[in-house]
């Protein structure tokens, strides 16, 4: 990767020489912006804001001080969780993670395997957002490891609901690979800025932990201002 070279207002001052460091620095420093270098200017919905991997297991994944956008990305890759028969949720927190919001989540989903059985998952005023197919996400290591994208949008609005969109592909219970695509929202929020977001296991009764991992949060607008 490009080393990024900060130019202080000293070094580029009037009647300060053109060196052949600082020439070098204005070349190399596009490209170090670009790559993500240390030091260099975050760029929106290329830059990461934050990325967890999991190395060992761990009860949830939480993303706190969420900047009040547009559009947040999460990337899923490799998620594995260490129970079997456990669905994928998210929640929201208006607090930064100091309480979550636990009702008021609606979402629908639409679910396809490998063997050709489709079928549909909804629900209402629920207290979680459903991400996967119900209880079918097997802890193997030779299943297929989840991967996927969750989109939530609004987070930074006082006005507007807070939605998601969200594709996963994971195994089912028997090896077979499935694809989840969903939407949802919840309105409990819409006057609150929702700042963190937490990704756990459950199936209704029992919790479980992260096996392994990397959830990667990316915001891809800037500012909003209601």
């Amino acid at each position: 990767m490009t080393n990024y070279t900060t130019l202080t207002d000293a070094v580029l001052a009037q009647d300060k020489p053109l060196t052949q460091a600082i020439t070098r620095a204005f070349r190399d420093n596009v490209a170090a912006t670009a790559e993500g270098a240390a030091g260099s200017p975050a760029i929106v919905g290329l830059n990461p804001l934050a990325k967890v991997t999991v190395s060992t297991a761990v009860a949830t994944i939480t993303f706190t001080n969420l900047p009040a956008v547009d559009v947040i990305d999460f990337e899923l890759l490799g998620l594995r969780p260490a129970t079997s028969s456990l669905t994928l949720k998210m929640f929201l927190s208006t607090t930064n993670g100091a309480s979550w919001l636990s009702t008021g989540y609606s979402f629908a989903k639409n679910i396809v395997s490998s063997v050709a059985v489709a079928s549909q998952e909804a629900g209402e005023v629920q207290g979680a957002f459903s991400l996967s197919a119900l209880n079918v996400w097997p802890n193997s290591t030779s299943a297929f490891q989840g991967n996927g994208i969750v989109q939530l949008f609004n987070n930074g609005s006082i006005i507007a609901d807070k939605s998601v969109l969200y594709r996963l592909t994971h195994s089912d219970a028997s090896g077979h690979i499935v694809n989840v695509d969903g939407c949802g929202a919840v309105g409990s929020s819409k006057t609150s800025v929702v700042n963190a977001v937490r990704f756990s296991w459950d199936n209704g009764t029992t919790s479980g932990n992260f096996a392994e991992g990397t959830i990667t949060c990316r915001p891809r607008r800037t500012n909003v201002t209601n």
